[in-house]
């Protein structure tokens, strides 16, 4: 390793002794090598804004560096670092902390290391970890509302018209004929059957309870609060002589005597 007399640039020179197959010698070869060739070599292909790379020998003596001024410097306890032929270190003789990987090139005994920022290193895969957390996310979402649209079409709306529909039968009125009409068979067709239960209930109850009161022995009136009269059962006419039809066109004035009238409001009132 030397400088150039002219130039002042760093140079590197290989030589070697040639030989006949006795032995004899029969002359030496040498190769001079300029150093900012061999640092165009080491930077033309960089796969990181951080990386920088520099080649030292077995001794640690650095001969390719992109600052010159450290050329020819021996590294302090290089050997306790680079073991082996190839690795990586937790460690740069030049930015402390710094992700290195090393190996040797054995036809010289030249070692390559290679720096790089750790954050450099690690960026590109946090950030792909956050894109396919993103999408991840984003895919949860977009599977919950659809798996919420299919539940309440195919499970919430018919339970719901259900609902209207007995709704509609216990309190006399009347009840859509329409089918239901949802994608899911099975539950469309469980919902017209508890329909159709509650509907059979619903008029069996009023089957018995019209027996009982078209038989009945006693008299059963029912007054609204002005007094009229808005039921009354089939036995009146027994009692009374009167037909239902007759005793719904009556008030209770046209019944009771006026004591008995006066009794009727205490008791109501």
């Amino acid at each position: 390793l030397y400088r150039e007399a002219v130039t002042d640039e760093w140079e590197i020179a290989f030589s070697r002794v040639l030989s006949t197959p006795e032995g004899k010698l029969k002359g030496v070869v040498a190769i001079d090598l300029n150093i900012k060739d061999l640092e165009k070599l080491l930077t033309e292909k960089k796969s990181f804004k951080t990386e920088h790379s520099y080649i030292i020998d077995r001794i640690g003596r650095i001969i390719v560096h992109p600052d010159e001024e450290v050329i020819g410097k021996i590294l302090p306890d290089a050997d306790k670092y680079i073991i082996g032929e190839k690795g990586e270190l937790n460690y740069c003789f030049f930015h402390g902390n710094t992700k290195s990987f090393y190996s040797t090139i054995p036809s010289v005994g030249w070692i390559i290391i290679t720096a790089i920022d750790p954050w450099e290193i690690r960026y590109p895969i946090i950030r792909h970890l956050i894109t396919f957390l993103l999408v991840v996310i984003m895919l949860s979402l977009l599977l919950g509302i659809i798996s919420n649209r299919i539940f309440s079409k195919r499970f919430a709306e018919p339970l719901i018209e259900l609902n209207k529909r007995v709704q509609h039968i216990t309190t006399g009125k009347t009840a859509a004929s329409n089918p239901y009409k949802y994608s899911n068979y099975e539950t469309a067709m469980i919902a017209a059957n508890i329909e159709k239960l509650a509907d059979d209930a619903l008029r069996k109850s009023e089957e018995k309870y019209a027996l009982i009161v078209n038989n009945i022995a006693d008299t059963v009136t029912i007054l609204d609060f002005q007094m009229n009269i808005v039921f009354v059962t089939p036995s009146i006419e027994r009692l009374r002589g009167f037909s239902v039809e007759e005793v719904m066109t009556q008030n209770i004035q046209d019944i009771l005597t006026p004591d008995s009238l006066k009794l009727a409001g205490e008791a109501l009132a």
